[in-house]
């Protein structure tokens, strides 16, 4: 276990992990000072806002999607985990059940969807296409209509239904809960970090390499270029603030049609991780250190 020690610098409050290595970062949206931090010493989680921190898996140093934040919801937790499987854990964390491998090949996975606590789940893949199990993770089977060779850059299941895919090269793969066959959108290329509204199922969000934030409210109509991200930024969606947006350095509090410089009088050097579902002015990040990140920050930028 480690203790919450580190200095803060200007405007940032330093919540531990001082100078560990730090991946991503998830934010339980019910369970207030919950924060779990991916490693170089594996999944770590505090549950008093940084005061102390445990490992809870060293199996797991990539990516953590943590499926939390939309009302529909509750406590799943999935990961990519090596050896081409993924992990899923249904008690916050405690506990991580291991899947089976999506392929005999040699593969890893860039993002991984399911809804609640169901035992369907869709695998993105760098270069092997998008898998599905409808059994928990015992047998995976490949997607019809996504090329075997795709580079899956996320997959989201909606919470009104369907599925939609960003494929590098190809665009936006869309199937709606009316319909079984793909929609191809090949202008919305490059598309990251696809996310839907908190209360308005049939809103849905990301960020395209090339136009910025995109948005929709049908699940087939896009518009582009709100604004202008670079290949790098990250969309935020608090839980119980949907139409406020951060894409760091900036922040939206009108759903995208307006943009404001949220970072003002805070230290430089921080890479937002996250942001607080209950508090939306409460963000929190890890100091840029070298080629990486270290340490868990929090700073409070008042919504106005």
């Amino acid at each position: 276990m480690t203790s919450s020690s580190g200095t803060s610098p200007n405007g940032w409050t330093a919540l531990g992990l001082a100078g560990v290595g730090v991946h991503h970062l998830g934010v339980h949206p019910k369970a207030p000072g919950t924060l779990y931090a991916v490693t170089d010493a594996g999944l770590q989680k505090t549950s008093n806002g940084g005061q102390s921190w445990s490992v809870v898996s060293a199996d797991l140093t990539s990516g953590v999607d943590m499926l939390l934040g939309q009302p529909q919801i509750m406590d799943a937790m999935l990961a990519p985990a090596t050896g081409c499987r993924a992990a899923r854990s249904t008690n916050d964390g405690e506990t991580w059940a291991f899947t089976n491998a999506l392929t005999t090949a040699e593969c890893q996975l860039t993002s991984l969807a399911t809804l609640s606590m169901s035992s369907t789940i869709y695998a993105g893949t760098q270069a092997h296409g998008l898998f599905m199990t409808e059994d928990g993770g015992a047998v995976w089977t490949r997607v019809d209509g996504i090329p075997a060779t795709a580079q899956v850059l996320d997959v989201m299941v909606p919470p009104a239904g369907g599925l939609v895919v960003s494929v590098r090269g190809s665009g936006l793969y869309i199937r709606t809960p009316e319909s079984p066959e793909w929609i191809i959108m090949g202008a919305a290329e490059g598309i990251h970090h696809l996310a839907s509204h908190p209360t308005q199922p049939a809103v849905l969000r990301g960020i395209s390499e090339e136009m910025g934030l995109i948005q929709t409210t049908d699940g087939e109509h896009w518009t582009f270029g709100s604004f202008d991200t670079g290949p790098t930024r990250t969309l935020f969606v608090p839980g119980n603030a949907p139409d406020v947006l951060y894409v760091w350095p900036h922040r939206s509090l009108n759903g995208g049609d307006m943009w404001t410089r949220a970072d003002g009088s805070l230290a430089a050097g921080m890479e937002i991780l996250g942001v607080d579902h209950r508090n939306a002015a409460v963000v929190y990040a890890a100091a840029k250190s070298g080629d990486g990140m270290a340490g868990i920050f929090s700073a409070t930028i008042p919504l106005n």
